[in-house]
């Protein structure tokens, strides 16, 4: 995953995927973990401002965030660490009445302006594509966006289709990532056989433990 990441030359990548509960949000997290354990500098940004899970993931609170940064512009210590050398978090903060248009504001593209100069990778975990217009507003200011498949769980009509919503709007898919995938299923043998349906995107393998159902 951190080559495809290399050889798209992706500062900052956005993490989404067609449906809800497909692991997106812990594939976000455990791969800012290991990005950041190979001594990059990783920024994770909670772009789901409609229901943010990562602070969970990383025991901090979520009293302020990327929302009040958005309508407020200067609140302190919103970066904060992970915990973990070499990896940061801006939390998804209070629930705004308008995500989309936050996501899409002037702000937001002063923010990813100037953290894309502090780190060397910034992973934006969003909403699922056909949950609401957030993501297709994101995939516009991203370099690349990873789509999550929960296998067993997506369909190939359901991620196709996310692929088409993304693509539609000039997104640059750098790859598929095979969520929870269970070696010898059946359903893992569907994927890859049916998986060039999916055209330009590199499909990777995910180990994702007890988590794989957030996000």
């Amino acid at each position: 995953m951190e080559q495809v990441l290399k050889n798209q030359a992706a500062g900052i990548v956005m993490v989404t995927s067609a449906g809800a509960k497909e692991g997106k949000t812990t594939v976000a997290a455990n791969l800012g973990v290991v990005m950041a354990q190979a001594g990059k500098k990783v920024l994770l940004v909670d772009a789901n401002l409609r229901a943010p899970l990562l602070h969970d993931f990383f025991a901090l609170e979520n009293s302020r965030g990327l929302a009040d940064l958005l309508l407020k512009n200067d609140v302190p210590d919103v970066v904060r660490s992970a915990g973990i050398n070499g990896l940061w978090l801006v939390t998804g903060g209070s629930v705004p009445p308008n995500p989309s248009e936050l996501l899409g504001s002037e702000a937001m593209q002063i923010f990813l302006k100037r953290i894309r100069m502090l780190c060397d990778i910034v992973l934006l975990d969003t909403p699922p594509v056909f949950a609401a217009a957030d993501a297709a507003v994101l995939a516009q200011l991203a370099d690349g966006v990873l789509l999550v498949v929960k296998s067993g769980i997506s369909t190939v009509d359901q991620v196709t289709m996310a692929k088409h919503h993304l693509t539609m709007v000039g997104a640059n898919i750098l790859g598929v990532v095979l969520n929870d995938v269970k070696m010898g299923n059946s359903k893992y043998l569907y994927w890859e056989q049916n998986n060039k349906k999916l055209s330009n995107a590199a499909i990777a393998q995910v180990a994702v433990a007890n988590d794989a159902g957030k996000g």
